[in-house]
């Protein structure tokens, strides 16, 4: 604490906001401040330590070895007074979280309400996106990532592997009496990611060169609405067609299932899941997942 009297928490609070968000204008929208006020908090930070945390470019402000190796400890200390701030006034709790865009609007989105309702001081903001985002500097919480192993550094837990399976719109069903009649109906294909199809056909000893050309999209949600106008059959996976399954306006004409290898990752920075807000988020999500599995496997 001697330490931390000696320098200005203004200034401690403008270089966090700087290092994770990468410039004097965006550090000042997040703190309601100029950029010229930013700045000033900077320098002030810089004299008191007699060295520079921060390089000036012209793409925004990078840091320097001892800005990059303040960061981590200023992140994770502005994190703890979040939480001291959110049990002296908890209706402005809030987590942040990372996921992959198709996992967002066709699954997690629709079942956020329960969540809510539960923990009403909670509020949850979901920034969808592909990309993967780099914990230790962007205002991100949480991330639920699609991949096949856990990624170095970061506190990582599987939450649910994915199958694979083929659906389409009922309409399509009375042609598909076995998986050998997928050669007689157009299969869509999801652009560059062929695999599920290559693994669910080669498990039926069939292959994807031998099936009839079909709809050929750059995007997984694409290629479900195509099946559910009736244009073919996709391949899907249990969280982006169960609602559809639910609904009627998809079906699973063949019970087998495969599993690629991908799967839903919930990631955080080390000791993030200690605090209140996410520790509740990922102890929902385990038991939301849980409790649809079932049903997934038997739809």
């Amino acid at each position: 604490m001697d330490q931390l009297n000696r320098l200005p928490l203004s200034g401690l609070r403008a270089a966090e906001a700087i290092g994770r968000l990468g410039t004097l204008r965006a550090a000042a929208d997040a703190l309601g401040i100029t950029p010229g006020a930013v700045s000033q908090r900077l320098q002030a930070l810089e004299t008191a330590t007699g060295r520079p945390l921060f390089i000036r470019g012209p793409q925004g402000m990078s840091p320097t070895e001892l800005g990059a190796e303040m960061l981590p400890h200023l992140q994770a200390g502005f994190a703890r007074l979040s939480d001291a701030a959110a049990v002296l006034r908890p209706d402005t709790c809030s987590l942040t979280i990372s996921a992959a865009p198709l996992l967002a609007s066709r699954w997690l989105i629709w079942r956020l309400s329960d969540f809510e309702a539960e923990n009403p001081e909670i509020r949850i903001r979901i920034e969808p996106t592909d990309r993967i985002v780099d914990l230790r500097v962007e205002d991100v919480d949480l991330c639920l990532r699609i991949g096949r192993k856990p990624w170095p550094g970061l506190d990582c837990e599987q939450l649910h592997l994915y199958s694979y399976f083929p659906v389409c719109a009922p309409s399509l069903l009375p042609r598909l009496s076995s998986p050998a009649d997928l050669a007689q109906v157009p299969l869509i294909r999801e652009r560059d990611h062929l695999e599920s199809w290559e693994a669910w056909l080669a498990a039926e000893g069939l292959a994807l060169g031998d099936m009839q050309p079909g709809p050929d999209h750059g995007d997984a949600g694409l290629c479900l609405d195509a099946a559910m106008t009736g244009r073919g059959v996709a391949i899907a996976w249990d969280t982006i067609a169960a609602d559809p399954i639910a609904r009627g306006t998809l079906v699973r004409p063949f019970p087998r299932r495969v599993t690629t290898g991908l799967a839903i990752w919930l990631v955080g920075m080390p000791g993030t899941l200690s605090r209140t807000a996410p520790r509740r988020f990922a102890a929902w999500l385990r038991a939301r997942l849980a409790s649809e599995r079932a049903s997934w496997e038997t739809a």
